[in-house]
């Protein structure tokens, strides 16, 4: 029930956008979905990748995740303020061309401290992307829908915030 409105809303704006800005919004969901997908099947490639061809560990690969995120956590604020001063354009450009190196490095060199490197790399540039590309479609629409704040999965994220630090 409450998804067939959530997607009643999306079409509705969907229609509303489109006049203004033609393609725009397609082009955005579009982009996005292409992303998802491709985001997904790499990550799958990768875990198996440094599972089966890089032999690595159970405890090797949680430390590349603990890694990955500090970084992330770590260079947030600093990608934050190069997408917001500079360019969004650009902070997604540098996100894709360091997430490339990162995959690159994974590929070339299955051993822990590389894959270990070239992951931490790959949360960085995972930073640079991170809400880049949806100031940008803010920017160019003259009124964007706010969708994000129609989830209805918002109220439930808000309740379990505080539960979530202990």
């Amino acid at each position: 029930m409450w998804l067939s409105r959530f997607f009643a809303r999306c079409r509705a704006a969907l229609r509303r956008y489109d006049a203004s800005s033609p393609g725009l919004v397609r082009l955005f969901l579009g982009w996005n979905f292409a992303r998802a997908i491709l985001h997904n099947g790499w990550w799958l490639l990768a875990s198996l990748y440094m599972v089966v061809d890089a032999g690595l560990s159970a405890s090797q690969l949680l430390l590349i995740a603990g890694a990955q995120g500090v970084a992330s956590v770590i260079f947030e604020v600093p990608a934050g303020v190069l997408a917001d001063t500079v360019s969004r354009k650009w902070a997604i450009v540098v996100a894709h061309a360091l997430m490339g190196l990162a995959m690159i490095g994974t590929g070339l060199f299955p051993a822990f401290v590389p894959v270990l490197l070239s992951q931490m790399l790959w949360g960085i540039a995972w930073t640079f992307s991170s809400g880049s590309d949806v100031a940008w479609i803010t920017d160019e629409l003259a009124n964007p829908p706010r969708w994000h704040q129609s989830s209805p999965g918002r109220p439930a994220g808000r309740c379990s915030a505080p539960g979530s630090a202990w």
